[in-house]
């Protein structure tokens, strides 16, 4: 007797005795639970709600034939997003550490040659200046050529750890909706294009990622509703990301007010430091913004991609 599963429609041959017997799907994507109908069933009785854990395990697979539904679905890969948490841990320090040099090497050429002559010793221009201030502006201009290279290198390594680590959460998103759908599970998330893209529109990308890092309730979801002696995904570590971004948000903006209230108190000449504060580029708003943030999300980003790999990998191993 031949019959196909009713979940991915492979093809499975048994003998006539073993109608009513249920087994698990012998289709490695699919692995439902379903019973052998009899011999001039038309249909099988609707499957039985699967119970899928290491500690009550399946019934021995069938031998398969290869159909082409089975072939279609998507085979499930370990994801990596902390590989690309980690590519973001070591880019990020040195960007910002870059930056921040870069700031207190302006400064440095600023306090040293003045409000007249630093535009055009910036630009590496001639000014006239005695020895020692000549030296260290050449020292300064030395080591801002050095720092933006730093800062460029930090830049395409945040560049290629972002677009890693998004790309490995949509990828999470897709399995996590194809697991849903296999088991009649309504998701969040109506497709991983859908998650990922408004992520790309400003200020709405502000509430977005906080939708877009909060996959963990799905997965959740799945571990309680087929009751998997699984490691639970924590959300708060999604929430916790998605915060670190809307207050850096926050404090950039912050210090760009700042700076602008600098600027046009130096050409006002109304504020004897305010000349200092502009021409360095960075306040102390925005310099401890910055260390706290690199601090935060370098933390945070870790605890969210390790537990998400953990809990993903482990249930796409017993649902795929």
């Amino acid at each position: 007797m031949k019959f196909a599963c009713l979940h991915c429609g492979q093809h499975i041959e048994a003998d006539d005795e073993a109608s009513g017997i249920t087994i698990t799907c012998p289709n490695s994507d699919c692995g439902m639970i379903i019973v052998i109908p009899g011999p001039v069933a038309r249909a099988a009785p609707a499957p039985i709600p699967p119970v899928l854990s290491p500690r009550n395990p399946p019934p021995p697979r069938l031998t398969a034939q290869p159909s082409a539904t089975a072939a279609a679905l998507p085979v499930f890969k370990e994801i990596r997003a902390a590989a690309a948490a980690a590519f973001i841990t070591i880019s990020l320090p040195i960007f910002v550490a870059a930056m921040l040099s870069i700031a207190a090497d302006v400064g440095t050429i600023a306090k040293t040659i003045g409000p007249a002559n630093f535009e055009n010793a910036l630009h590496g221009q001639r000014v006239t200046l005695d020895w020692s201030s000549s030296f260290a502006v050449t020292n300064a201009q030395n080591s801002i050529k050095t720092m933006s290279a730093l800062q460029k290198l930090g830049t395409l390594g945040l560049l290629i750890g972002g677009i890693w680590f998004l790309s490995a959460v949509q990828k999470a998103w897709a399995f996590t909706i194809l697991w849903s759908k296999r088991t009649n599970q309504q998701p969040s998330m109506p497709s991983q294009n859908i998650a990922l893209w408004p992520l790309f529109i400003p200020l709405f990308n502000l509430y977005w990622c906080f939708r877009f890092l909060n996959i963990g309730k799905d997965l959740n979801r799945l571990i309680d509703r087929h009751r998997l002696d699984a490691p639970r995904c924590n959300t708060v570590h999604g929430r916790l990301v998605a915060s670190i971004f809307l207050l850096s948000a926050l404090g950039h903006i912050a210090s760009l007010v700042v700076k602008a209230v600098g600027v046009k108190a130096a050409r006002d000449s109304t504020l004897p430091m305010a000349y200092d504060m502009a021409v360095r580029g960075v306040s102390s708003v925005e310099t401890l913004s910055y260390v706290l943030w690199t601090t935060f999300i370098i933390i945070s980003i870790q605890l969210f991609a390790n537990n998400l790999n953990r809990s993903i990998n482990y249930v796409g191993r017993v649902l795929r």
